[in-house]
């Protein structure tokens, strides 16, 4: 069984459940992880209540494991209505 709420001061558990999530993955969904509590200590936000998430790239591997790590992160999912994705401008 897969927990679904993660301590935001628990990395390894984050790694963890990206990597049960995902099936692989490496240090681009750990990138997304960091960036994610990253902007939630910048913007002093508790989680997906006080954030949202729209990102500007191609969605395929590796960033696609890069948007994993802030979903898990962050807690801003598709599902929530909290994350969108771009194809981007260029």
């Amino acid at each position: 069984m897969i927990k679904l709420t993660i301590d935001q001061n628990d990395i390894e558990a984050m790694i963890d459940q990206g990597y049960k999530a995902s099936w692989s993955c490496g240090p681009y969904l750990n990138l997304g992880i960091k960036m994610g509590l990253l902007a939630l200590e910048i913007l002093n936000a508790k989680g997906y209540f006080d954030l949202s998430v729209e990102a500007e790239l191609e969605y395929h591997r590796p960033m696609s494991c890069f948007v994993d790590g802030l979903q898990i992160s962050t807690g801003c999912t598709m599902g929530k209505g909290k994350y969108q994705s771009k194809k981007p401008a260029w």
